[in-house]
């Protein structure tokens, strides 16, 4: 059974069910996921109450099925016409929140005087950026938000120099990290009584849970398997732009050395970047992600088999005049749920663009 919930946006706390006719969710490894509910105009709340139990950025929805959390997200946007009989609700998860908060201290006077140095692995530079903006200052009760840590992964450890005059946001500064390699899973999950997102990183991240399909048997547990691939951000020359300009720009490249691709150039600038190893890293990110074409399949199966983002599917195909022959090792990226018995899934080689 399908239910959802309206909890507090700041604690996680849930406050009441909301009745819905339909509802939707995503959830994305290093991305952000969006979402829908809509709610009938069926006598359960007053206007008011309503109104307040879906109040925008102090209102995160959760979508649950049989006690397991499929989505959570803040609400965004709603919609609703004159005489109708419902109201649409568009949500967004902790992702849009971190691309509206800064990722400085705000306990400083003066954020463009402010800077620290952090030194870690990718997932712990990542966590003290959330931790910065979630603990710092003096509006403690409007910056609370409900992310757990749960593991930062391995990795070298790095030393990184945050300045406060670049203002950036804690998205900016987790796709920083991203680019040199880091995966961010925010698993949504009930605490006890409380929403939480479980913050779970580190390169090439996985759950460490594996799973075997057979797609060309006469009874699949697997579905409507599709496969993708995309060219369009293929890259064979990473350059990377770091603090300076004109002659005195720092500037690192890396050529993919061997590719049967042509030379493809991004420039990627990152003026807030100022270590040339720092520019490197983030060169050879870009290789490794964008070096191929996107190869991504798609396939539908029961909700109840539980599969989740950074679990690794293998699947054996044969036979098809299109998708290879043999066992496919790939990693669970999407996972798109609705109000049917089954959920999309979106798997990739590990890397990739």
């Amino acid at each position: 059974m399908i239910l959802a919930y309206s909890c507090d946006g700041f604690t996680g706390e849930i406050l009441d069910r909301l009745p819905i006719s339909d509802a939707s969710g995503e959830r994305l490894l290093s991305a952000g996921g969006s979402g829908t509910v809509t709610v009938p105009f069926d006598g359960t709340w007053s206007k008011a109450a309503l109104r307040d139990m879906i109040d925008p950025w102090r209102r995160i929805i959760v979508i649950e099925r049989d006690g397991k959390v499929e989505y959570g997200g803040y609400v965004i946007a709603r919609s609703a016409t004159l005489g109708g009989a419902e109201v649409k609700v568009t949500l967004q998860d902790a992702w849009a929140l971190f691309a509206r908060r800064g990722g400085w201290d705000r306990a400083h006077p003066y954020t463009a005087a402010w800077s620290t140095t952090v030194t870690g692995v990718l997932g712990e530079q990542a966590w003290q950026a959330i931790h910065r903006a979630r603990n710092t200052g003096g509006l403690l009760d409007r910056t609370r938000f409900p992310v757990t840590r749960v593991s930062v992964g391995g990795g070298d450890v790095v030393t990184r120099k945050i300045l406060g005059y670049h203002f950036e946001m804690v998205a900016d500064l987790l796709t920083g990290l991203m680019d040199e390699g880091l995966d961010i899973y925010l698993q949504p999950r009930w605490v006890g009584d409380r929403f939480d997102w479980g913050f779970r990183a580190g390169p090439a991240w996985s759950s460490g849970v594996t799973r075997e399909f057979a797609a060309s048997v006469a009874d699949p547990m697997i579905t409507d398997l599709a496969e993708a691939d995309d060219a369009a951000r293929l890259t064979t020359n990473a350059a990377r732009l770091g603090e300076g300009s004109e002659v005195d720009i720092l500037a690192r490249s890396r050529v993919a050395a061997d590719t049967p691709y042509p030379i493809l150039d991004r420039i990627t600038a990152v003026k807030r970047v100022s270590d040339p190893l720092q520019l490197d890293q983030q060169a050879l990110g870009d290789l490794a992600l964008y070096g191929a074409p996107t190869l991504q399949w798609d396939f539908r199966v029961l909700a109840s088999e539980g599969i989740d983002v950074g679990d690794t599917v293998r699947i054996h195909v044969s036979g098809d005049p299109w998708i290879a022959d043999g066992w496919s090792t790939r990693r669970v990226v999407k996972i798109s749920t609705d109000l049917t018995e089954f959920v999309k899934v979106g798997v990739q080689p590990v890397g990739g663009a």
